[in-house]
């Protein structure tokens, strides 16, 4: 069954059973652009810390049920050795306000990227 974003429901009755995707931002980069609309907008069903979730571990814990045909070599969506995470420091608390995050260039304002710093508001050279 679809949910109305787009996402598929793999339970029967319990929240916590729901793994939905995002939008695609790999054959469709122009979905980056509006990603943050997309947390706010699945609020209406979820709560913000389920979106966090969706977004996040669920995400990775989908991609590696791929087994074989999964791109990764290692765990995504987890913080841990030999893990593949990125990392964002949010200036905010998208748990009480997930629309911190549909303004991206203000509010992230650390990104880590494949281990590498590709964003820092922070540093003052």
């Amino acid at each position: 069954m679809l949910l109305p974003d787009g996402g598929e429901w793999c339970g029967s009755g319990d929240r916590q059973a729901v793994a939905t995707r995002f939008r695609d931002i790999i054959t469709n980069p122009q979905a980056i652009a509006d990603i943050g609309d997309e947390f706010v907008h699945r609020t209406k069903w979820f709560t913000n810390g389920e979106v966090l979730a969706q977004a996040t571990g669920n995400n990775g814990r989908m991609l590696a049920l791929a087994g074989p045909r999964n791109p990764y070599p290692a765990p995504l969506g987890v913080i841990k050795e030999g893990a593949w995470a990125d990392l964002l420091l949010i200036d905010g608390d998208p748990v009480a306000d997930i629309r911190v995050l549909t303004d991206p260039e203000k509010n992230l304002v650390i990104i880590m990227k494949d281990g590498k710093l590709v964003k820092d508001l922070l540093s003052v050279d």
